[in-house]
């Protein structure tokens, strides 16, 4: 049977993704034309993780499970995710289709949830790659397979990571979510600003409980520092969520 190789625990966002109706697009095409589809689709989404720094984990033909966070440790997994799913969503857009050998759009489903995660890799007698265990990796499934065509629900829990707010509205009918006590949003606009800038370089992020709390981290870092390569810290209190 083989045996596993490294073995980590860490809090990640999980991705999962999936092809609405994959079997219609296939089922009367050229088995050529089916392959050919499904790599399309195959390398849409992982240029869609991976421009946000995810790592695509698993892939089962017409949909997949990405994780951000690991194996590079990153603070903003919740957004990045986010805009991965965002990504993955513009090329159902009529400006930009991915279309099936039938001719029809191809859209998906996306689901996204953060919490731990153990991951490890595998080597079995007929499979190779890493292995994701964790109720964040079923909370994602779950929120993939009741979100709507073309559209991508989160749980409360990435919401309250997410660094920038994300445009939301909620969304009920996920009993997953309700088992534990969380909601679920779907995503009308990822976070903003870019993820490729710095948390300074967002000024509607003012600090919170102090008087001088009024500024925002740039004109904070402005004025009490000469020497812009001199290290710097934050200190405050983080803001209660609204997101339960």
């Amino acid at each position: 049977m083989g045996s596993a190789g490294f073995s980590e625990r860490r809090v990640l966002t999980v991705l999962a993704v999936d092809t609405v109706d994959s079997t219609g697009h296939v089922a009367d095409v050229d088995p050529d034309l089916a392959h050919e589809l499904l790599d399309h689709i195959f390398d849409h989404l992982k240029r869609a993780v991976e421009k946000s720094s995810g790592l695509l984990v698993s892939y089962a033909g017409d949909g997949g499970l990405a994780v951000f966070g690991w194996p590079r440790l990153l603070k903003d997994h919740a957004d990045r995710a986010c805009e991965a799913a965002w990504r993955i969503q513009e090329i159902a857009t009529p400006s930009n289709p991915l279309r099936g050998a039938d001719g029809r759009p191809v859209q998906f489903r996306v689901g996204l949830h953060s919490g731990p995660v153990s991951l490890r890799s595998m080597n079995r007698d007929v499979r190779n790659g890493i292995s994701t265990v964790g109720g964040a990796v079923h909370l994602a499934a779950a929120l993939q397979k009741a979100a709507r065509p073309g559209r991508i629900l989160l749980s409360s829990k990435t919401v309250t990571l997410c660094r920038s707010p994300p445009q939301l509205t909620p969304y009920d009918g996920v009993a997953a979510l309700q088992k534990v006590r969380l909601k679920a949003y779907e995503l009308i606009a990822p976070s903003t600003p870019k993820l490729s800038e710095s948390i300074f370089s967002n000024d509607r992020l003012p600090f919170v409980g102090r008087e001088k709390g009024r500024r925002t981290p740039r004109e904070t870092r402005a004025a009490r520092c000469d020497c812009a390569d001199r290290p710097q810290a934050l200190v405050g209190r983080q803001a209660e969520s609204k997101y339960g």
